[in-house]
């Protein structure tokens, strides 16, 4: 009777570890296979120069600047009193309270967006001087369409809600910003333009990975509503603006073209 104990207590230890061991496999392969699908889908669902852009994106970020870099400025006073009538706040934010905070809807977001600015290859100049117009055509002539403001907004962000594409301080050295200001009605286009390759500055970058959204052209992209035009401009250009994220220019039509107006193209999910 003690051996044919000993045998039925080894037979259900034995059945035990025949049953845990291949579970155990199953369970890992599982999450290594969903991960490579994962990884799969993301490389191949958008085309070779494109980013996939997934996340969520909020429509009312709250971002607290804890230090300025410029001083509020009086654009208009009274001729009588000398009261300041318009006065410009700050532009360029040093550093932004972590973290940021959503206070309006989330809305979730699923398309590809060019890793450059156009013409989207590395170690090639932006393409300036661009209307709206322009930038809208070449998009479609590539089977693509002009991204619109919060799906640039999104890319810029990523899912940590960003100020800066790198973060909350900004950073002179990581992206082509806060160059001195030349007057344009002086200086000829080769003087002006300081823009540099796409993909030139490798901090430059989102956490999606998509490269120089901040600085260097001031892109354009279609409005997402709030303003009289299609046209709004992203990102900002080389010579001391806001340079952020969720920052837009909606004051210039579609007919509006200068020195740093480029853009990149999006696209929907096949």
């Amino acid at each position: 009777m003690r051996w044919l104990f000993i045998l039925i207590i080894l037979a259900v230890g034995l059945n035990c570890v025949n049953n845990e061991a291949p579970s155990n496999f199953y369970k890992n392969s599982m999450v290594d296979l969903s991960q490579r699908e994962s990884y799969v889908i993301k490389q191949d669902i958008c085309p070779a120069d494109m980013v996939y852009i997934s996340g969520k994106y909020c429509a009312n970020l709250e971002e607290v600047c804890l230090k300025w870099l410029d001083k509020p400025i009086c654009t208009k006073t009274d001729p009588l009193t000398k009261e300041c009538l318009i006065m410009n706040p700050p532009m360029r934010c040093a550093e932004f309270k972590s973290p940021t905070i959503c206070r309006g809807k989330l809305t979730s977001m699923n398309f590809c967006i060019d890793k450059y600015e156009f013409p989207n290859k590395l170690g090639e100049s932006p393409s300036l001087r661009n209307t709206w117009f322009d930038a809208r055509d070449k998009c479609e002539s590539l089977g693509k369409r002009l991204c619109v403001d919060n799906e640039w907004t999104q890319a810029c962000r990523g899912n940590d809600n960003y100020p800066y594409p790198y973060g909350y301080k900004r950073d002179e050295s990581a992206c082509r910003i806060d160059l001195p200001w030349q007057d344009p009605t002086t200086h000829s286009f080769e003087q002006l333009n300081k823009t540099v390759a796409s993909g030139s500055m490798p901090r430059c970058v989102s956490t999606y990975g998509v490269f120089d959204l901040t600085g260097n052209a001031d892109e354009w992209a279609k409005s997402s509503g709030g303003t009289p035009y299609q046209s709004v401009l992203k990102g900002g250009h080389p010579h001391g603006v806001r340079n952020r994220c969720s920052a837009r220019t909606d004051s210039h039509n579609e007919y509006f073209t200068f020195y740093v107006t480029g853009f990149r193209c999006c696209k929907n999910l096949p």
